[in-house]
């Protein structure tokens, strides 16, 4: 980035190979955002930069997804990314949907406690939770990858010992409503050890 001084130069991904197909997009407030191919594990990442810091996102991953990726940054600040998945040879396009189920947590005496809003339509909630934040990827039937929970309609809380309490692991949650055939209906924001454990008394 350049001020009125200089270039200042800033560290996004240490990955060996960390990135290639890179598009960048600042925000209304000059802030970056940028969607790119991580050679090392083909996937699309995207890092945008705020007052805390930089932080990452898996978009996609596939084998070989995320090559020509192409970021614009909507009225509202959301990032909308079209790139080429090598292994189905398509054509995507990716955006980011609202949180509809506002998620807190909280940690007390070792115990992990998720609560959040409730969604009329859902027949159930499904909580996803798992370690190494980057590859954090929640999904629907049939592969529910990293849900590790299900609540039934009328529950808005969850709880769990396990994850908690070791910040090398980067624990990170979410959950997703979904109706009686389990096709997701809305999901919240996600919830990670970086922000809860401060919490911890």
């Amino acid at each position: 980035m350049k001020d009125a001084q200089a270039w200042h130069l800033e560290l996004i991904d240490s990955s060996f190979f960390p990135a290639m197909y890179t598009s960048l997009s600042l925000d209304g407030e000059g802030r970056p955002h940028t969607a790119y191919y991580d050679v090392d594990w083909g996937i699309l990442e995207y890092s945008y930069k705020d007052d805390v810091g930089w932080h990452r996102l898996l978009i996609d991953q596939a084998l070989s997804v995320g090559r020509y990726a192409s970021l614009r940054l909507d009225q509202a600040g959301r990032p909308h990314i079209a790139y080429y998945d090598g292994t189905l040879l398509n054509l995507k396009y990716a955006r980011v949907v609202p949180a509809t189920l506002p998620l807190d947590a909280t940690v007390n005496n070792g115990t992990l406690t998720l609560s959040w809003g409730v969604h009329d339509a859902a027949a159930e909630y499904w909580v996803f939770g798992a370690a190494n934040a980057p590859f954090f990827v929640p999904g629907t039937a049939p592969g529910f990858e990293y849900r590790i929970g299900q609540v039934p309609q009328g529950v808005t809380t969850w709880e769990t010992t396990t994850g908690v309490g070791d910040p090398s692991a980067d624990w990170t949650y979410l959950v997703m409503s979904v109706n009686g055939a389990g096709a997701e209906l809305g999901r919240s924001n996600r919830a990670g050890e970086s922000e809860f454990l401060l919490t911890i008394p």
